[in-house]
């Protein structure tokens, strides 16, 4: 099994600047280039679903990559497994930018994505080494706000290059950036954990089943992801219902959904601010129950045809804002559940929630009537986040 991987006698100080560089490797390649999404697929010849892929598939990377990265770090180190997808990330940025076709672009964001996902879970391992208690649940809420904040500028740059110097350019963008990340954790990152030197196909697994077979994990994990990233249905679905159906301008779809993950940033801030001073139970089910609400009024919107771009972008934000409160209790508690086994809990946390943007994203995509698609999913999910939470509370 997984062990924590601390150094009490000497504690280590890690840059949160630097941390959240690395983990921009894992969100701002998705969230930069959804404004791009209509673009490409008129470059590459290709329809909105299939481009819509190019989305899903990242997911999908971010999903496998992160169960992985979890061993690698208990094994070589926290430092050398964010170099190694650091390094991957960056082949996978150049390739996106030669893709001659929508299929080797797929080929080449999957690449990308797994390479991403390891500044997205070892992030949060390094932060748990370096931080307890109450201190770790602030410290990941601080992070995800600045993670936040950082996409929600993303999409109206995304919007600019694409518009200005074409959808391929925000790949050079993206690679710039990986180079830069690597470049400086390779001089300023410390090693937090210690590592093993041994890499096991057998103790991964064994972890991983360890963890779902824990249900308080389990609930806390699948209730957190469902929180967190069912909004992803509504990324990829916002280019084609305000552009594509509603007529606003690609600018205009990025300056929106930069808004809404400000929004998410906001809701953060919010859970730090009030963490400890009212219960994990109290703030996990009055924001997924939020989340409820405003699924409700987008499909009846759908439904009843009376959706417009102000309501949806203000539905969007209130979802975000949920999600965004939602994130740092549900991290702390997925942590705090999984015992001793830190890195691993993280990883198979973050693969949820990762696995939880693809089935959203994919089924997003299969509904001709994005409006109703988008409604139907982002209802269905936090109805069942908040019975999970419910299930999980009730238990103690």
């Amino acid at each position: 099994m997984s062990q924590p991987a601390s150094r009490s006698d000497a504690p280590v100080r890690v840059s949160l600047a630097l941390l959240v560089l690395i983990a921009f490797s894992g969100t701002l390649a998705m969230h930069i280039f959804v404004p791009a999404l209509p673009r490409a697929a008129e470059a590459l010849a290709t329809d909105g679903p299939t481009i819509q892929l190019t989305v899903t598939i990242y997911i999908l990377g971010l999903a496998i990559g992160q169960l992985v990265y979890g061993s690698l770090a208990d094994a070589f180190g926290r430092r050398r497994a964010v170099l190694i997808g650091l390094s991957v990330f960056l082949a996978g940025s150049v390739g996106c930018f030669l893709a001659p076709s929508v299929e080797l672009l797929l080929v080449a964001r999957l690449v990308q994505a797994l390479g991403g996902a390891g500044g997205l879970s070892l992030t949060r391992v390094i932060v748990a080494d370096t931080n307890k208690g109450a201190a770790a649940t602030r410290n990941i809420a601080v992070l995800n706000m600045i993670l936040l904040i950082g996409p929600g500028v993303a999409p109206v740059v995304g919007a600019q290059i694409a518009e200005l110097l074409g959808w391929r350019t925000t790949f050079i963008f993206l690679s710039l950036m990986g180079l830069t990340a690597i470049a400086l954790s390779a001089v300023g990152l410390p090693e937090t954990g210690n590592p093993t030197g041994t890499f096991s196909l057998g103790r991964m697994a064994a972890d991983f089943v360890g963890l779902v077979r824990n249900r308080n994990y389990l609930q806390s994990a699948v209730g957190g992801a469902l929180g967190s990233t069912a909004c992803y249905a509504y990324f990829v679905s916002a280019p084609f219902i305000l552009h594509s159906e509603m007529g606003l301008s690609i600018q205009a779809v990025g300056y929106s959904v930069g808004g809404t993950l400000g929004a998410a940033a906001l809701g953060t801030m919010l859970t730090r601010s009030i963490v400890g001073k009212f219960s994990n139970k109290m703030i996990s089910l009055t924001f997924s129950m939020i989340g409820v609400a405003a699924g409700l009024i987008f499909l009846a919107g759908a439904i009843g045809d009376f959706l417009n771009p102000v309501l949806v972008i203000t539905l969007s934000c209130i979802v975000l804002f949920s999600a965004g409160a939602l994130g740092p209790v549900s991290v702390g508690m997925t942590l705090s559940d999984a015992g001793p086994m830190v890195a691993a809990a993280s990883g198979v946390y973050g693969c949820f929630q990762m696995t939880v943007g693809v089935i959203c994203s994919f089924l997003a995509g299969l509904f001709i009537d994005h409006e109703l698609g988008c409604g139907v999913i982002l209802t269905a999910a936090y109805v069942i986040c908040w019975l999970l939470f419910f299930l999980r509370y009730r238990r103690g």
